[in-house]
């Protein structure tokens, strides 16, 4: 009964607000890895040499569900958010952390973008504003089953606690700025390291 009255209540305040606009979005993304896995070392008599074969949730790109939304406040002002959290396809199953992917607040209009809480960095090719790493990978930082090397890895592309303001396009030109604290409780303190990226 509990469950009923919060799933009417959430449906609740977005039929209140009749201007706003919800989407609830999704990616499957599921296969089968086969793998062979051979260790040798000239000095020791412990080769090792393994196969599996496994169903795998997110083989190309992440399984994920979302909500997003936004509204038209008044003429060059909009507001709306981002809620998105990965799970896994292959057991149905959530990850942990909640929205882990992204959960981030913003206000665009004609001075640009502003946007707070958890993002994707502008150096990954994750989430709302993260462009870099696919500009500078001809396959992205995506298939991580089958990178091998990591080369085409590109990090943290995720952080907690993030401010992110983006120009307009102006002649062609956007310049996006970030900037994170702490990921821990106490996020202002001194010691703590930060990221930052323009």
């Amino acid at each position: 009964m509990k469950k009923t009255l919060t799933a009417v209540a959430i449906l609740g305040a977005f039929a209140g607000s009749a201007m706003a606009d919800v989407t609830v979005y999704g990616r499957l993304d599921t296969g089968f890895m086969y793998e062979h896995y051979k260790w040798t070392d000239s000095g020791s008599p412990f080769d090792v040499t393994k196969d599996t074969f496994s169903m795998e949730s997110g083989t190309y790109s992440p399984s994920r569900f979302g909500i997003k939304g936004s509204e038209k406040i008044s003429d060059g002002l909009t507001v709306g958010f981002v809620y998105e959290t990965g799970i896994s396809s292959d057991t149905g199953s959530g990850f942990s952390g909640g929205f882990n992917r992204e959960a981030q607040l913003y206000m665009k209009g004609k001075y640009g973008t502003l946007a707070l809480g958890r993002m994707g960095t502008i150096m990954s090719d994750s989430g709302s504003y993260g462009f870099a790493a696919a500009a500078m990978s001809p396959i992205g930082s995506g298939a991580g089953n089958f990178q091998g090397t990591g080369l085409f890895g590109n990090g943290e592309s995720r952080y907690y606690n993030m401010a992110l303001y983006q120009t307009p396009v102006m002649g062609g030109v956007q310049i996006s700025a970030q900037y994170g604290t702490s990921e821990n409780e106490n996020e202002f303190e001194s010691f703590n390291d930060r990221y930052s990226a323009l």
